[in-house]
């Protein structure tokens, strides 16, 4: 026999919250659904994650651009001196 557990109490155990909409239940768990948020992440660190990958990415594109321009000097320096060879 398959044993059945149903929410018997009148509150949801994290990470669940309470919800009137029947859509949103989790199975077997009447009257609790899912957060809406990530449940592993607060907001906090979803701000710093943000804000590491910004930094992050801002670096990579700096270094990129950098590398870019000094290519693009190196060869017209490269393309002027050859004229006067």
């Amino acid at each position: 026999m398959l044993l059945v557990k149903v929410n018997d109490t009148k509150s949801c155990f994290l990470p669940l919250v309470a919800t009137k909409s029947e859509i949103s239940w989790y199975p077997y768990v009447d009257g609790c659904g899912l957060q809406c948020d990530n449940v592993l992440f607060t907001e906090a660190d979803h701000t710093h994650a943000h804000i590491f990958i910004a930094a992050a990415g801002s670096l990579c594109f700096f270094c990129t651009l950098f590398t870019v321009v000094s290519a693009i000097f190196v060869c017209i320096k490269f393309c002027i001196l050859a004229l006067f060879l």
